[in-house]
């Protein structure tokens, strides 16, 4: 697994499946609660989407549990988050646990992990060489000041396309 490690980036696929016994952190409300998962220690992170109305054994599954996780070369470990989104405030820690990235194979595998503040959650993950292409109705992908600048830079290319364009006689419309 070393040598597969040394190559360019490696990227976490996984699935957030279902969360039992999760710490109440709702104050009027059922949680609405979601799985973060950052790397250590680059601190690039990706989360699927909340489960509203989830309560303390939500189900995530399918397109609502995805994401997906491109690790920086020197990422060793990822946490397994699971928040309790707000809507009038910030989110709020439900629970975490760490998991080693050497114990994430090719192979799709399920983990059940227990949290450090009672409760469990199941996700299933593998590792893939290459980025695969983020479903635009399921998981989301937060890469960093790295993804941001990637944005940035193509967003300033399109940009200049186009004035290319305009400039050799495209009209712009």
């Amino acid at each position: 697994m070393a040598a597969h490690l040394s190559q360019s980036y490696l990227v976490v696929v996984a699935e957030a499946l279902s969360a039992t016994g999760l710490k109440n952190r709702a104050v009027l409300f059922a949680m609405d609660p979601y799985v973060k998962v950052p790397a250590l220690p680059s601190k690039r992170s990706a989360r699927c989407r909340k489960h509203a109305g989830g309560g303390r054994n939500p189900r995530w599954g399918g397109e609502r549990g995805r994401l997906q996780l491109a690790l920086a070369a020197a990422d060793d470990r990822i946490l397994v988050e699971v928040w309790n989104q707000n809507v009038m405030t910030p989110s709020d820690r439900v629970g975490r646990c760490e998991l080693s990235v050497a114990a994430i194979t090719a192979d799709p595998q399920p983990f059940q992990l227990p949290l450090d503040t009672g409760g469990e959650v199941a996700i299933r993950a593998r590792v893939a060489d290459s980025a695969p292409a983020v479903p635009r109705s399921g998981g989301h992908t937060l890469g960093g000041a790295a993804a941001n600048a990637d944005r940035r830079a193509a967003a300033a290319a399109a940009a200049e396309r186009r004035a290319n364009d305009w400039r050799q006689g495209g009209g712009g419309g």
